[in-house]
């Protein structure tokens, strides 16, 4: 084995892993010399835009080639570890062989892997925070992955959009003040490939969705009420089906039947004009106001719970 392969599987410093090695890596995406289309084809990806080219390679390895951000993203995945308890993934970084191909990935297999080129895109054109966003979306797709929700794409893509925005509206509190880089790569990971399997949502249905996301995380605050990761299922996947494909389409809303009218006060005031403000910059959501600031303590216990 190289040297260059064994830096490739080398272990992330704080993270306790049992892989042996690349072989178990190899084996569970298929043989690394493949192309990243055979590699990388049945699993969750961040941006619907990236089209897979067996013209360029791919490498896994753990690091961004910058001690300052290796330490950032470190961090940034154990917090997100603790967060998302009961839901195991180890995280690389993936080189995906050119800026075109930018994009992040999370297997059933408990891996999530987030690009070299993708990461260093946000962090030029948004923020840090948006960085944060990315990775928890992933986890959002370990989730669904751990819990064998059979869910289709572009519904698939738009919870993992919630959960996403549930963890940056506990976790990440603190840093409001940069949210708007989050929307706004939130909004930007839209595309209207309406046809195809592989349709993540448009801009407007993806914000919307990270959005609704953040207004459940302050309904847990308020409430005092920590969620099961079956319960934000739930509630995602209901104001999903009737709120934010109607909101995202300039339609108005009209309460329905199936939204328990508990789940009315997470819904809040979304609609399309108030989404389009957020994402041309002139909003961070109106409503949005936090009604104490969390402590460690209030964040461990808030966190998703799983039942199983």
């Amino acid at each position: 084995m190289t040297m260059k392969r064994v830096f490739a599987c080398s272990f992330w410093v704080f993270a306790l892993l049992t892989f042996t090695g690349c072989d178990f890596f190899c084996n569970t995406f298929g043989t690394c010399d493949e192309p990243e289309e055979e590699i990388f084809g049945k699993v969750g990806c961040y941006a619907a835009s990236y089209t897979a080219g067996s013209s360029y390679g791919t490498s896994i390895g753990t690091t961004l080639n910058d001690p300052y951000y290796d330490q950032k993203m470190n961090e940034e995945v154990t917090i997100q570890r603790q967060f998302f308890s009961g839901i195991p993934a180890t995280v690389w970084i993936l080189n995906e062989g050119n800026p075109n191909y930018k994009n992040a990935y999370a297997s059933p297999d408990g891996n999530i892997l987030f690009g070299y080129h993708m990461f260093w895109y946000i962090v030029n054109s948004y923020n840090e925070l948006a960085i944060a966003g990315v990775l928890a979306h992933e986890w959002g797709h370990r989730t669904q992955y751990v819990h064998s929700w059979s869910t289709q794409n572009p519904a698939m893509e738009l919870e993992a959009d919630a959960f996403s925005g549930y963890y940056m509206g506990l976790a990440k509190q603190w840093a409001w003040d940069q949210i708007q880089g989050y929307y706004q790569n939130t909004y930007a990971t839209g595309d209207y490939n309406f046809h195809s399997s592989d349709h993540h949502g448009t801009p407007n249905q993806r914000l919307a969705a990270a959005y609704m996301g953040v207004n459940t995380a302050l309904l847990a605050i308020q409430n005092n009420k920590p969620y099961s990761y079956q319960e934000l299922h739930q509630i995602f996947s209901q104001q999903i089906n009737a709120k934010v494909f109607l909101s995202t389409k300039g339609s108005e809303f009209e309460k329905e039947d199936i939204i328990p009218d508990y789940l009315q006060k997470a819904i809040n005031q979304l609609n399309i004009l108030e989404i389009e403000a957020i994402a041309n910059g002139k909003s961070r959501g109106s409503e949005i106001t936090y009604p104490r600031t969390l402590s460690r303590e209030d964040l461990l216990r808030l966190r998703p719970y799983s039942e199983l």
